[in-house]
C-alpha cells in the first residue's frame, strides 16, 4: 500500500498545479500584465489572510503567476486580448491526509470593467471547468482508473454573486477509491475579479466554511 499512497500522493501534488496554474491569470493564454501600483494595492485588500483559511496547519505563499495553463484552456479560453493593471494571489497549503489541503484566494483588476465582466465569465464557465478536471484526471497515477464531473455551483446570500462550478475526480488506484473534489469560485465588480479555489481529498470543508471564506472575498471585491 505504501506505493498506492506514494502515486496518490503525487497525484494531489499535480492536480494542485493543473488546478491553481489554470485559475491563475498571468499564464499563457491569459491577459497581459501591466501593474498599477493603485490598483496593485487595492487588488491586496481582496485577498484571504491565514488566520480566515478554517483549519490549522495553514502555509501561505505568494501565487505563482508563471505556471502554464491546460493546452484547451488556452484554445478555447484564452483571454490574451485583455489587461490586467493588476494581480495577486495567495496559495495557502497544508500537509493532511484526507480534508481541505489546498485554498487559493488571488484578485485582479482589469483595464475596464467590460474585460473585468469578460474574464469573470470566462473563467466561470461549465466548460472551462471541464477543461480543468480533463487537466485533473490526466495527472492519475498509472494504472489507476479515474473519472470526472462538474456541476455548477452557486453560494447564495453573498455581497456579489458567485460565478464557478464543482469539479469532482474519483480515482480508483491498487483497489483504493479516493475522491478530489475542486471547488472553483469567481467574483466581479467594476474592474476587479476576485477567485476562490478550494482542494479537498475526500470529506473536508463544510458549506458553511466555504461560505465564510466565499463571503470574505464577495464583501471585499464589491469594496474596490
Amino acid at each position: 500500500m505504501a506505493g498506492v499512497t506514494r502515486s496518490l500522493i503525487l497525484f494531489v501534488v499535480l492536480a494542485a498545479v493543473a488546478l491553481t496554474a489554470a485559475a491563475a491569470l498571468a499564464a499563457p493564454g491569459d491577459p497581459k500584465v501591466a501593474i498599477k501600483p493603485a490598483d496593485q494595492a487595492r487588488a491586496k485588500t481582496i485577498i484571504l489572510k491565514t488566520a480566515e483559511v478554517q483549519g490549522t496547519g495553514w502555509k501561505g505563499m505568494p501565487a505563482d503567476f508563471g505556471r502554464a495553463n491546460p493546452i484547451c484552456v488556452i484554445k478555447h479560453y484564452n483571454l490574451s486580448k485583455l489587461t490586467a493593471n493588476a494581480q495577486t494571489g495567495v496559495e495557502f497549503t497544508r500537509g493532511v491526509d484526507t480534508g481541505t489541503f489546498l485554498v487559493d484566494s488571488d484578485a485582479y483588476l482589469f483595464r475596464t470593467p467590460a474585460e473585468a465582466q469578460t474574464a469573470a465569465t470566462t473563467v466561470s464557465k461549465i466548460g472551462y471547468g471541464r477543461c480543468l478536471a480533463a487537466a485533473l484526471v490526466s495527472e492519475a497515477p498509472t494504472g489507476s482508473i479515474a473519472t470526472s464531473k462538474v456541476k455548477p455551483l452557486t453560494i447564495p446570500g453573498l455581497a456579489l454573486r458567485a460565478q464557478g462550478f464543482r469539479i469532482t475526480v474519483s480515482v480508483i488506484t491498487g483497489g483504493k477509491k479516493s475522491v478530489l473534489t475542486a471547488d472553483v469560485l469567481t467574483f466581479q465588480h467594476g474592474r476587479a475579479v476576485s477567485t476562490l479555489s478550494a482542494l479537498t481529498i475526500d470529506k473536508g470543508w463544510s458549506s458553511a466554511a466555504l461560505h465564510a471564506a466565499a463571503a470574505k472575498m464577495a464583501f471585499r471585491t464589491a469594496r474596490v
